[in-house]
């Protein structure tokens, strides 16, 4: 149904030209408007209070909390009213709810009855206003949005959004309500990015959260923005594509730093801050968040993946010395022995290869000098190789269902020289399955 927007001036003209509500009302008047509130004629109770708020005469009498109070009321059930006739006499009842509630803070004492009715009795008072028995208007009011909220939770959730923000109009600074819009927009099947940034970001200007869950503005958008960038660059077929993942992967970033400014002990910011790092290739950045956390937390996986990433920078001694943590914390952790041994096998394999760059058509050192530089290759290969071993049988008493760290084996102690080693390895070899032949 089409709504009308009805400025005070013109609106008594609008109810004797409109054909449902064609009514002279006569004489404006306060009572009358409660009256017909009371009736749930609410067309002409907004008529009566808008033509007597717009009544020049009546100006003095609008210094009066109770003045107020009625229009609050009759806004207030404008606001919640299902009738789409009622719905369609106000664009925003909500607003001229608040405007009324902030006159009678202004206007009444926090002990007048009128100021009770509204807010509830204040703690410093309530000696004062003990007699007052019922339920205060804001937060009947309030209640009234949040559990319409609730029951669409099981529904419409773009209706939950929409009532959660009504209440959250009565009662601006309510983290539930807060709360239940971003899961409500998080949870639609097209999830609402634009509720979930707002009310994500208004958390945290609230420095907002729940320390037994982590709960928070800047957790929750920081990770929206990393699953969005993730999703973004997995889709992406061309630089461009690239390019706008990296860009929200950098949005994500800087909600995580700021987050961390202010719960430097949250771990959920820093993991996400630590893989936007690694997803954005900065690897310098990682390493420093990995050695704040270990600092504080020694932990075996997150030794692991500072091993990654001095092993990313080709830092092979750094790299090396965080597996081993690994492995010191958890000496059967597989993935640790793996890379360990591998990050020695790589630079040895490198080594190896150069080494034979000094070698003539018959596989022999050259004379004089470039021979002796291939000589001293193959010796720091060999140390290498040496070093790889270890692990890589470490690997293979773990879990010896993989064909690799057999065949890396093999390839070691062929480069060692250790004939036994290379035939007791073919053997095993002989009786495993060709890798991707495993488990048929």
């Amino acid at each position: 149904m089409k709504k009308f927007v009805i400025s005070l001036l013109t609106l008594t003209v609008f109810f004797l030209a409109n054909n449902a509500f064609a009514q002279d009302i006569g004489k404006p008047k306060l009572n009358k408007a409660e009256s017909h509130l009371v009736d749930g004629e609410l067309a002409l109770a907004k008529a009566h209070v808008d033509g007597y708020f717009a009544e020049p005469k009546n100006e003095k009498k609008l210094t009066k909390g109770k003045t107020w109070l009625t229009r609050a009321k009759v806004y207030a059930a404008l606001a919640t009213t299902d009738n789409e006739e009622y719905q369609a006499l106000d664009d925003n009842p909500l607003e001229e709810v608040q405007e009324s509630f902030d006159k009678i803070k202004e206007l009444e004492k926090e002990t007048s009855l009128t100021y009770v009715t509204v807010f509830g009795p204040q703690e410093k008072y309530v000696t004062l206003t003990q007699d007052f028995q019922g339920t205060f208007m804001i937060n009947d009011l309030f209640g009234q949005f949040y559990n319409l909220g609730a029951e669409a939770f099981d529904g419409d959730l773009a209706d939950a959004v929409k009532y959660f923000e009504k209440a959250l109009v009565i009662k601006p600074m309510d983290t539930f309500s807060i709360m239940n819009i971003i899961s409500a927009a998080y949870n639609m099947d097209e999830p609402d990015e634009d509720a979930i940034d707002k009310y994500s970001r208004q958390l945290m200007e609230m420095k907002f959260r729940v320390d037994s869950t982590g709960y928070s503005g800047h957790n929750i958008l920081s990770g929206f923005k990393f699953n969005k960038a993730n999703n973004l660059m997995m889709e992406a077929t061309n630089a461009s594509d690239s390019a706008q993942a990296a860009e929200v992967f950098e949005e994500a970033l800087a909600v995580a730093e700021e987050g961390i400014e202010f719960f430097p002990e949250d771990e959920q910011l820093r993991n996400t801050a630590l893989n936007i790092y690694i997803k954005l290739d900065k690897t310098e950045e990682a390493i420093a968040e990995i050695e704040g956390m270990v600092a504080e937390t020694p932990d075996k996986d997150l030794y692991f993946n500072l091993g990654a990433l001095y092993d990313r920078l080709g830092d092979i001694e750094n790299a090396a010395a965080n597996y081993q943590k690994a492995i010191d914390i958890d000496p059967d952790y597989y993935n640790a022995y793996y890379n360990l041994g591998a990050v020695y096998f790589t630079a040895g394999n490198k080594k190896y290869a150069q080494a034979g760059e000094y070698k003539d058509m018959n596989g022999e050192y050259m004379d004089g000098e470039d021979g002796e530089k291939g000589k001293a290759l193959e010796a720091e290969s060999k140390e290498l190789f040496a070093k790889a071993a270890p692990a890589f049988e470490k690997v293979i008493v773990i879990d010896g269902s993989e064909r690799q760290p057999f065949e890396v084996l093999q390839r070691i102690y062929y480069v060692l020289g250790n004939k036994e080693k290379v035939e007791e390895l073919r053997k095993k070899l002989e009786t495993m399955p060709e890798t991707g032949d495993a488990g048929n």
